[in-house]
């Protein structure tokens, strides 16, 4: 999948590993935040998209979105576009699920300071910005 990716896409190939081996396919994604092809970190966010249009639901990852947290967190300072969308919907997608944890989320990468692309943050919070439910006090 790794050389794949790099030609084509795998998000779809890769969601059978995290549903049968689901901690070594973290372990696994976890390396690949850091590769130098955008294309390869692009698979971390996208294969991991609770709602990948298209895409069977992720049973081991229903309802417990800090694992993809973790692995957006270091991506929202990418420097790539391509990847930067991704992270974007993919945080659009969890704000459908579980909206509170991405502001704790954002509010804890604002207190340390965490590097992020601003551009990130809007495309990621759009569903929540158009529904006019953006909390008040939410700033960033």
């Amino acid at each position: 999948m790794y050389e794949i990716t790099k030609r084509n896409t795998a998000e779809y190939a890769i969601r059978p590993f995290l549903q049968t081996y689901h901690e070594d396919t973290l372990d696994i994604l976890q390396q690949w935040i850091h590769d130098e092809n955008s294309h390869i970190r692009r698979l971390v966010s996208e294969g991991t998209r609770p709602r990948l249009p298209w895409a069977k639901k992720i049973g081991a990852l229903k309802g417990d979105f800090k694992n993809n947290l973790q692995l957006l967190e270091p991506l929202m300072n990418d420097p790539s576009k391509y990847v930067q969308k991704s992270v974007a919907n993919h945080m659009n997608d969890i704000t459908k699920e579980d909206k509170e944890l991405v502001f704790q989320w954002l509010q804890q990468l604002r207190d340390k300071q965490h590097p992020i692309k601003l551009w990130i943050i809007k495309y990621g919070l759009r569903t929540i910005i158009k529904s006019g439910t953006l909390p008040k006090d939410f700033c960033f």
